[in-house]
């Protein structure tokens, strides 16, 4: 099986707020890499509704939106992987 993976920008004050969307759109992972979150998702993910909700919870902050790079990576054993790290 293979997942959907992005990764943005996000400011500190607004990685709650970004874990909370992402999570409600559908991601089943989400991993904090410095001021990137990298974000799992089983099924592929509907982008116009990632962008939407990115661009309204950054223009309520005041930040200007980030771009979403989007990959897919083949499954991997995910306690081997954190293991690792």
């Amino acid at each position: 099986m293979s997942w959907s993976e992005i990764t943005l920008k996000v400011p500190n004050a607004l990685k709650d707020a970004v874990t909370g969307e992402l999570s409600e759109l559908g991601a089943a992972g989400i991993w904090e890499s410095g001021d990137e979150l990298v974000a799992y998702f089983a099924a592929p993910p509907n982008l116009d509704s990632i962008r939407s909700a990115m661009h309204a919870l950054f223009q309520r902050s005041g930040t200007t939106p980030p771009s979403l790079a989007l990959s897919t990576i083949e499954d991997r054993d995910w306690g081997e992987e954190w293991k690792k790290s």
